[in-house]
């Protein structure tokens, strides 16, 4: 199940943002948030839909289930790609958690040394865009810095996992 986030086109309310799946290999979304508003209210806060442990994405889970048995459900709640917006997967995560120079050729090619321990440092939320929307570097930079990044989603409360647990707390990449 590929989550997304989306919001109509024209949308500009953050509160409009609805949660979604990539329908099979069409260009296609099967609308979650809609179908599922009816039953308990609408989500409050958009963050509730990546909680691992509760009622919406089970929720979310259950219903795509059901629409991949039965076509005929889906049909009703499905949107093309060209009439929504995709927005960041977790649009305004509670944190992010940056992990400095974990690439050996970036700090080989960035002339710095590679570094014993992992190094630790936080963003803003804010910093966190959708695909295809533009990166807006600061009026006063010099110089860009672009690498690939890599985005883990944790899904429920952790402290003091053990390795082997790890996965357990992981909602998607």
């Amino acid at each position: 199940m590929r989550l997304v986030t989306f919001r109509q086109k024209g949308a500009k309310d953050i509160s409009a943002l609805q949660l979604g799946v990539i329908w099979t290999q069409e260009k296609r979304i099967l609308d979650l948030s809609s179908p599922l508003a009816t039953v308990e209210g609408a989500v409050q806060n958009h963050l509730e839909w990546f909680d691992l442990e509760g009622k919406w994405l089970t929720k979310a889970t259950l219903f795509y289930e059901k629409c991949l048995e039965n076509n005929l459900e889906a049909e009703n709640y499905l949107l093309n790609l060209e009439e929504v917006e995709l927005m960041a997967p977790v649009p305004r995560p509670g944190k992010l958690i940056c992990i400095g120079l974990n690439y050996r050729d970036h700090a080989i090619e960035s002339q710095m040394p590679i570094p014993e321990r992992p190094i630790v440092f936080s963003k803003f939320s804010t910093s966190v865009i959708g695909d295809g929307q533009s990166v807006i570097l600061p009026t006063d930079s010099q110089k860009a810095d672009f690498e690939a990044e890599l985005g883990v989603i944790i899904g429920r409360r952790a402290k003091n996992v053990l390795a082997e647990n790890a996965f357990d707390y992981v909602l998607g990449y």
